[in-house]
């Protein structure tokens, strides 16, 4: 029925939901509403969810992302034209009972965000024909899983108070925040964090650069270490631009960095657009577009070996991508 990220089962409560259905056979229907000639063989559930990715990540974690109501959803009956248009509810759910057929699940853009990715349950196809916001089944055949539509802010670039730089980390002010965080030195949590979600850089296939179940003392310290490095500093750079986001976003770090002069949101700096410029080609990103800031640590997470931003031996893309770095951490605060 589909997953959060974290594994847990990630549905609503289609009993309920659906008993409370009204004109729930209209979408094996296709000569209109009021003009049911009998009652269709009802054996499938279209649902899914439409919700703020705070983190970006495609999938939707309680606590950290926010369900959408209001939003319009189409259901289309193969090539009949017959559409069930609906709103989302409170939940950010839609759902519908229909009967053996193809179909169509259309999302209307909501106003004041950028689309997120869709990803299809198994059977289905994301997309088709390259059409935005769209989903194409079949039943049997396809999954009864959760077809969510993914949505990110409509924010404008980096701010003062997106970002904090390598230099407001390294001192003292940078530190006792790091310490702070999550319950204090010892808290694992951040350690974690990145772990999991930049393996390559910190998690199991960072070498030296692990930060699984290392606690905030230790992140300060490797902090201080990797700053005082001579030469380039893309990594320490990247490791600023990843700790910026964690502090800004309040489900993850609470409101701690507000106290230093950083901006913190329910979504954090993760959902900050930013132009790669001309690290795009090395980072496999658009060029000429602007990107989540999110995606452009994925994108760095990617491209790194053992702890370190490797570039199969191009100079020419490594020099763009610790360019790009650079240019972030000028950004930020000090």
């Amino acid at each position: 029925m589909g997953l959060d990220s974290s594994g847990r089962p990630n549905t609503p409560n289609l009993p309920a939901r659906i008993e409370n259905l009204e004109k729930r056979v209209l979408l094996s229907a296709v000569i209109g509403e009021e003009e049911i000639i009998e009652e269709p063989q009802i054996d499938y559930a279209i649902f899914g969810r439409v919700y703020l990715d705070a983190n970006a990540n495609g999938a939707f974690d309680d606590g950290i992302d926010t369900p959408l109501p209001g939003v319009q959803i189409s259901i289309e009956l193969g090539q009949s034209g017959f559409a069930y248009d609906l709103l989302t509810d409170a939940d950010g759910y839609y759902w519908a009972l229909v009967g053996a057929g193809t179909y169509r699940i259309r999302q209307t853009q909501p106003a004041g965000y950028l689309d997120g990715p869709e990803v299809a349950p198994p059977g289905a196809v994301a997309n088709p024909g390259g059409q935005n916001d769209t989903y194409e089944l079949a039943f049997p055949g396809a999954a009864m899983g959760s077809y969510d539509f993914a949505e990110r802010p409509a924010d404008a670039g980096i701010v003062d108070g997106d970002l904090a730089s390598l230099q407001f980390w390294q001192s003292p002010r940078g530190q006792r925040l790091l310490l702070g965080l999550n319950g204090g030195s010892k808290s694992k949590v951040l350690g974690n964090w990145l772990a999991g979600n930049f393996p390559n850089l910190y998690g199991k296939k960072a070498g030296n650069m692990k930060l699984e179940n290392r606690d905030n003392q230790y992140i300060a310290d490797l902090v201080r270490k990797i700053a005082d490095k001579k030469g380039d500093l893309a990594e320490a750079q990247a490791l600023a631009v990843a700790l910026s986001v964690y502090v800004t976003t309040a489900p993850l770090a609470g409101n701690a960095a507000g106290e230093y002069g950083l901006s913190v949101t329910e979504t954090g700096s993760g959902t900050k657009m930013v132009d790669p410029g001309a690290a795009a080609g090395a980072l496999g990103l658009s060029g000429g577009s602007m990107v989540p800031l999110a995606d452009v640590l994925a994108a760095t997470d990617s491209m790194a070996k053992r702890g370190q931003i490797d570039a199969k031996g191009k100079a020419r893309q490594l020099s763009s991508v610790a360019g790009l770095y650079e240019r972030l951490d000028a950004m930020g605060i000090t």
